[in-house]
């Protein structure tokens, strides 16, 4: 795939699925760590432009940013929805590696993983 067209696009959940088997523990650790902060800011993001579209709501001669925030928030949301999957994802494969919610302090795995088939 060229560079250009892989920069145009965002990885699809079922590309971002065949990666993750490709990560080490420790990178799956970072993963994990990048997509929870990710999603608590995209959550409070999303409590943002909530609240200015109820205040919004409320004044006269505001539809111009009324349509605005709203198109913001739903745009907010499937993001932050693409990034819980993600987060899925990552829960699933630690899940299949036998190492859910199990990794030392320095990223490695507390028990042993296996290997996809």
């Amino acid at each position: 795939m060229a560079g250009s067209e892989v920069a145009s696009r965002p990885v699809q959940i079922a590309e971002f699925k065949t990666a993750l088997r490709q990560l080490s523990q420790q990178e799956l650790a970072a993963a994990r760590q990048a997509l929870e902060g990710r999603a608590q800011q995209l959550g409070r993001t999303s409590e943002r432009l909530a609240r200015h579209v109820r205040e919004l709501e409320t004044r006269d001669g505001e539809a111009g940013d009324l349509a605005l925030f709203r198109a913001s928030l739903r745009e907010n949301e499937v993001v932050l929805g693409n990034c819980r999957e993600r987060l899925e994802a990552v829960g699933l494969e630690e899940e299949f590696r036998g190492y859910a919610g199990a990794t030392a302090a320095d990223g490695r795995p507390q028990k042993q993983a296996r290997a996809h088939n």
